[in-house]
This record gives C-alpha cells, structure tokens and sequence, in this order.
C-alpha cells in the first residue's frame, strides 16, 4: 500500500482525498450476488487506489497509472461520452464517467475533479477491478457531497 499511496500522492501532492476499494472474489455464486442468490465471497489483498483533488468546475480530469494514459471530460456533457476534444474516452475511463451518469440520472450532482488512480489488481482477471474503479469515485462524490446515499445501493 505504501508504494501505491506515494505514487499517487507524487502524482497529485495537492490530493484531498485517498479513496481505496479493497477487492473480493466469490468461491460460490458469481454474479448471483445483486439478484439476491447466495454467495461465499472472500477478502483478498488487492485493491484500487485513488487520489482526488476536487475542481470547482465540471471538469474531470483522469490518471491511470497502470496505463500510462490521461483524459479529462466535462460532467456536463457525459451523455456523449466523447473526452474533451471530441474523441472517445478510454475504456478505462468510461467507469467513472457511468458513475457521474448514474448519480446525475438520480438527481446527485457531482463536482469536478482531478483523480489519480493505481491498483494492485491484475486486469482482466475476474477480481472486479471495473467494480473496484467505480467504487472509489461513488465514494469520493457521496462524501464530497454530503449524499446519504446507502453503501449496498452504489
């Protein structure tokens, strides 16, 4: 974790936030969970990391170190999904960008922000790191924004 927290925080020495989501994986019941099956799930030592500074804008501005890439698209146009230039924003960036979408559909309005994620989880491997990366930014607007929002809900 140390390694990962100093990445972020040289990334972003300015940061307000450090959201981490720890993972899981389920030895029973696999995507059964949200429709009220059963499931064993088991803690794990992998996680996604994010350090926020927040923008007074609706500008969002993304890092992903584990990709090497950046992007930054405005809240008030992410219906179009496109980044700010008009391109499509990366695929690792649509998770974030769904976040926004979702608190918006349900009347939550989220602010600005400059994030710098990490992770420990290998992608592509079934460990919910699309589900870890929506995670720490639905944190970040519910604490950020005072919402009373129930944990099980996002």
């Amino acid at each position: 974790m140390r390694t990962i927290k100093n990445s972020l925080i040289a990334n972003l020495p300015d940061a307000e936030y450090l959201v981490i989501s720890p993972r899981r994986i389920n030895l029973l019941g696999g995507h059964v969970d949200y429709n009220s099956g059963v499931v064993l799930p088991a803690a794990i030592d992998r996680y996604v990391a994010v350090a926020i500074k927040p923008r007074n804008d609706d500008r969002v501005i993304l890092h992903a170190l584990d990709f090497d890439d950046s992007t930054e698209f405005l809240l008030t146009n992410i219906d179009k999904k496109c980044d700010l230039r008009g391109g499509m924003l990366p695929d690792w960036a649509l998770y974030p960008a769904a976040v926004a979408w979702e608190f918006q559909s349900k009347g939550f309005m989220p602010g600005g922000m400059e994030a710098v994620y990490a992770s420990t989880l290998p992608v592509g491997a079934g460990l919910s790191s699309s589900a870890a990366a929506e995670l720490v930014v639905a944190e970040y607007w519910k604490t950020a924004g005072g919402w009373n929002i129930v944990r099980m809900r996002m």
